[in-house]
């Protein structure tokens, strides 16, 4: 598999999704890294559509360029990735590309670890097209001019973009030109993950994105990077005794001295529903996915206030809970931001106000898997740590109501 130079690795580990083009090789191959969502990818490794774009952004004589990808994982609305160069060396690298037939594509999933190696032949692009690509073309400079990029590469592929993505038009607005080619894929390896900490020995796992259960996946992932950033106070699977039963209280349990963190982790299972897929159907999914799990945290927050027992799900050894302690539940769904329309979510946003109103000392949070990594990070190098930034967020979401909230550094560069 190839992995990126030190410049792209630091960017893979900054944003939550992202495309970058190098040249390796002593520059005679060209690579294509992708970042993603384990079910987009998941959902390449079945043999969906992937498209390469490659724009070119101009306005008052500046001009910069731009590589995408379509993953089609929902047949109807593709998933868009577009990232500007930001380094000369880039700029080379698409050039290299666009001559070039044969690509190396590596992908990376939401906790910046590779999980799939592929081999990909393309059509070389239009003599015109690259001439485009000439010595005015320079690296943006600022995030104000990556954001006009952003909106005007994805309105000028398709209007819908503009609506159900959030883009919208401006008068910063850049001309683009866009071409498109197939990427045929061959010559594939899904990579089998292994992490290994001799610190906290519970941090090891071991998965594999193309195989087994999403949902099992999922909570392997989580598992892994709250031990990492939280010194092993997670606890996959913890129990809950009732009577003479016990039995699975939730996905996840994070310990936070004054706060207990609850959190039911819900996949798409692309291995049932394929690649076919309607953009209706997969949002109507995720919605139900939370629903079912605001009924399930519910009924978790209630057993923990009557005080009934919990336990590590291996050696059963009670986990203490105190009844003052402030209970954080958390329901992660993949995919989750890129479905969300706030009018179709107003009875979820209804049930954690009923919720959170009725049950002491609570809040309740839907969230993307991708962001909640994200907050980690940002939790993990900011001044606002992670017990604030989750309490700010639950007081965003009374205030407005809104579900899809982003958490940003402005720190970190663009």
């Amino acid at each position: 598999m190839y992995m990126p130079s030190g410049n792209i690795c630091q960017l893979v580990q900054m944003d939550k999704i992202g495309i970058w083009v190098e040249s390796f090789d002593e520059g005679k191959s060209s690579a294509i890294i992708i970042k993603s969502s384990s079910s987009s990818i998941k959902s390449v490794i079945q043999g969906c559509d992937l498209k390469l774009l490659i724009g070119i952004c101009s306005k008052d004589k500046k001009k910069y360029i731009a590589i995408g990808a379509m993953i089609y994982d929902v047949h109807d609305s593709p998933l868009l990735i577009f990232y500007p160069a930001r380094y000369e060396s880039s700029i080379d690298a698409v050039r290299f590309l666009m001559t070039n037939t044969e690509i190396t594509l590596s992908f990376f999933d939401e906790l910046d670890l590779p999980v799939y190696s592929a081999k990909g032949q393309i059509d070389i692009f239009s003599e015109s097209f690259i001439a485009g690509i000439d010595q005015n073309v320079t690296i943006p400079g600022d995030m104000e001019i990556v954001d006009s990029m952003v909106d005007s590469f994805a309105l000028e592929i398709d209007l819908q973009y503009g609506t159900s993505y959030g883009y919208k038009g401006s008068e910063q607005r850049y001309n683009c030109s866009i071409e498109r080619r197939d990427i045929a894929i061959s010559d594939s390896s899904p990579i089998l993950v292994n992490t290994f900490s001799e610190d906290i020995p519970k941090n090891n796992v071991s998965y594999d994105v193309s195989t087994g259960n999403e949902g099992t996946t999922q909570e392997l992932q989580l598992d892994f990077i709250l031990n990492h950033y939280f010194d092993g106070k997670s606890f996959l699977s913890p129990q809950i005794r009732i009577g003479a039963k016990s039995r699975e209280l939730t996905d996840i349990l994070l310990i936070r001295s004054n706060n207990i963190y609850l959190i039911e982790s819900k996949s798409l299972n692309i291995n049932l529903s394929g690649v076919a897929s309607t953009l209706s159907r997969r949002a109507g999914k995720i919605k139900k996915h939370a629903n079912k799990a605001l009924r399930q945290m519910e009924g978790v927050f209630k057993k923990i206030r009557q005080g009934y027992p919990v336990m590590e799900n291996e050696t059963l050894k009670d986990i203490s809970i105190p009844e003052e302690n402030k209970l954080h539940g958390i329901i992660l769904l993949s995919n989750f931001q890129d479905y969300y329309i706030y009018d179709e979510w107003r009875d979820c946003s209804k049930k954690i106000y009923e919720i959170s109103s009725s049950i002491n000392n609570c809040t309740l949070h839907i969230m993307d898997l991708a962001e909640f990594v994200n907050l980690l990070k940002l939790s993990h190098v900011s001044k606002v740590k992670f017990d604030e930034s989750m309490a700010m967020r639950f007081e965003g979401f009374l205030e407005k109501g809104i579900l899809k909230i982003e958490h940003v550094n402005s720190s970190f560069p663009f």
